[in-house]
């Protein structure tokens, strides 16, 4: 038995009834015709809760020993697992968890309660099922389908929360430079102040401006004697209309966004897309089956 594809495989049993004390010299075992006496038709009222079947039915069958060759006749059933229990109790749920998840993507990272409380809570009710389902399901080696799909539901919701703890450190981070740039601004502002105040103690204008032309006041080292008298500066100060002109605007500089907010956005549709990637490789992989009398022929053929 396989169950590689669990809750949708499919198993072949087959039933073999043949004579161990006649030879086929003196026995034919064949089965019983049908109503049109054409082929052996089975019962069409017979049917599973959980799976769905097809049998059929083989003849030509012979058991060769020492002794003989003796008769009999072969009965081979397929069955089919159907998937509307799982898909209710188990496919469904999960995938609306796992939805659930990454609807708090669109929580603002202020919120950490409640960012945390539906991702938490989404990872450990999908803890708590993945244990219920295994104990319902065949006791394996092996990984069937329906670990694939748990284990993945698990992943992204863990990927959801992986993605917020990345977030918190990015506005951590911006916090902290945005802490030591005004920190930093306000040590050379207090700086410049300080150097401004002591440049302006040290220079002395003594310029007097009248008329466009500059009067100097001549400070004479004679005794006890300053002469006041205005003297014409040769050099004439033209207030040009370039300097009366005001400076550029500069433009404003432009704000970058934050790179939390970046990961935000891109998470959004980077897990949703991941997801909706990896239902459209797993479900045509899991439906992917023959039908259930091309499957039986297919495995006569091997089994031959």
């Amino acid at each position: 038995m396989s169950f590689y594809k669990y809750p949708h495989d499919t198993q072949i049993c087959k039933v073999k009834l043949e004579s161990y004390g006649y030879t086929s010299e003196k026995m034919d075992v064949r089965w019983k015709r049908g109503f049109d006496s054409s082929k052996v038709t089975d019962n069409n009222s017979i049917s599973l809760a959980q799976f769905i079947y097809a049998v059929s039915f083989e003849e030509e069958y012979r058991e060769a020993i020492a002794s003989g060759e003796y008769p009999g006749v072969i009965m081979t059933i397929a069955l089919r697992r159907k998937l509307n229990y799982h898909l209710i109790q188990t496919f469904l749920p999960s995938a609306l968890f796992v939805i659930v998840a990454w609807l708090s993507l669109f929580l603002p990272p202020e919120s950490i309660p409640g960012r945390i409380a539906m991702a938490m809570t989404t990872l450990l009710t999908l803890a708590a099922m993945f244990g219920a389902v295994r104990q319902n399901t065949p006791r394996v080696s092996y990984v069937t389908a329906l670990d694939i799909w748990m284990c993945a539901c698990v992943v992204f919701v863990f990927l959801i929360l992986l993605e917020y703890v990345i977030v918190l450190c990015l506005i951590h981070q911006r916090k902290q430079k945005s802490d030591m740039t005004e920190e930093n601004g306000r040590e050379a502002f207090v700086k410049k102040e300080s150097e401004g105040q002591q440049q302006s103690e040290k220079i002395c204008f003594n310029n007097i401006f009248s008329n466009g032309r500059i009067r100097r006041v001549i400070h004479t080292t004679d005794s006890n004697t300053m002469d006041m008298a205005g003297i014409e500066d040769r050099t004439t100060l033209q207030l040009s209309e370039d300097t009366q002109q005001q400076e550029p605007i500069k433009p404003k500089p432009r704000i970058s966004t934050p790179a939390y907010v970046n990961v935000e956005i891109f998470s959004r549709y980077a897990i949703a897309i991941m997801f909706i990637v990896f239902n459209s490789i797993y479900w045509p992989l899991l439906l992917s089956e023959d039908d259930l009398q091309s499957y039986i022929d297919n495995n006569t053929v091997k089994t031959l």
